[in-house]
C-alpha cells in the first residue's frame, strides 16, 4: 500500500484529487492539508509515515517550496512531488533546490498522475510532466557525477527507452510508443539501472547525458 499526503489550498481540487486517488487499490490517503503550515502541523501527529507527498506550490501562510524544505527534516525518507499549475523554470529550480523529487503539472491526466506515483515507489523514478522534463534536465546537466568506466554499454533499445524517460514518458506511454508490452519496458528499465549502476531514473538520465546518449 502506498501512503499518500496531499497539500493544496484549493479545497475543491484537494477533495477531487483525494477522491480520484482513493479509488486506486494501491493508494491510501493518510494526510490532507490546506497549506504548508497546516501540513507541518498535521504531519507531526501522523501514525503512518507518507511515502509520497503531492505538494502545491502557491499557497498562503507557507508556500509549497518552503514546506518541502521543512518537511524533509521531519520526513527524510518521503518523496516530495510538486503538484502545480506553475511551469516556470525558476519555480522548478527553487523546488528542486529545496529538495523536491519531482514536478507534476495539474493539467496532466489523472491516469498519468497515478502511473507516475506508482513508478516512484516501484522504480524510484523521478516524476516530471513532459513540459517540465527538459527544464529539469537543464538544471542538472552541468552537475553530472563521474561515470564508472566499468559500466556496461546500453543496447540501442535501452538507449531509446532512456531517451523517452528523459522526455517525461512513463512506462505505459513508452510501451505504446514502441509497440512493446508493459512488462518488456519494465525489464528494459531494470536492465538500464543495473548496467548504469543506479537506482533512480534521475541518476540514469544524468549518466545518459554525460555519455551523450541523449538528445534534447
Amino acid at each position: 500500500m502506498i501512503q499518500l499526503g496531499l497539500v493544496d489550498d484549493n479545497s475543491q481540487l484537494l477533495e477531487l484529487l483525494s477522491f480520484d486517488l482513493s479509488k486506486v487499490e494501491e493508494f491510501n490517503i493518510v494526510l490532507k492539508a490546506a497549506n504548508g503550515e497546516d501540513f507541518l502541523r498535521k504531519v507531526r501527529s501522523l501514525d503512518v509515515v507518507p511515502d509520497i507527498i503531492l505538494m502545491d506550490v502557491d499557497m498562503p501562510r507557507m508556500n509549497g517550496i518552503e514546506a518541502v524544505g521543512e518537511g524533509k527534516k521531519l520526513l527524510p525518507n518521503t518523496y516530495f512531488i510538486m503538484f502545480s499549475v506553475m511551469d516556470e523554470e525558476e519555480t522548478l529550480f527553487k523546488a528542486v533546490r529545496a529538495g523536491a523529487h519531482g514536478y507534476i503539472l495539474k493539467e496532466d491526466p489523472i491516469d498519468r498522475i497515478i502511473t507516475r506515483l506508482k513508478d516512484v515507489m516501484e522504480f524510484g523514478t523521478v516524476p516530471f510532466s513532459p513540459a517540465m522534463a527538459t527544464k529539469a534536465l537543464n538544471l542538472v546537466k552541468w552537475s553530472v557525477p563521474p561515470v564508472n568506466e566499468e559500466e556496461q554499454i546500453l543496447t540501442d533499445r535501452e538507449k531509446e527507452i532512456l531517451q523517452l524517460l528523459s522526455d517525461g514518458k512513463n512506462s505505459n506511454e513508452i510501451a505504446d510508443e514502441l509497440f512493446l508490452s508493459f512488462h518488456t519496458v519494465r525489464k528494459h528499465i531494470r536492465n538500464i539501472y543495473d548496467k548504469l549502476q543506479v537506482s533512480t531514473q534521475a541518476e540514469a538520465v544524468k549518466k545518459g547525458f554525460l555519455k551523450r546518449w541523449l538528445g534534447f
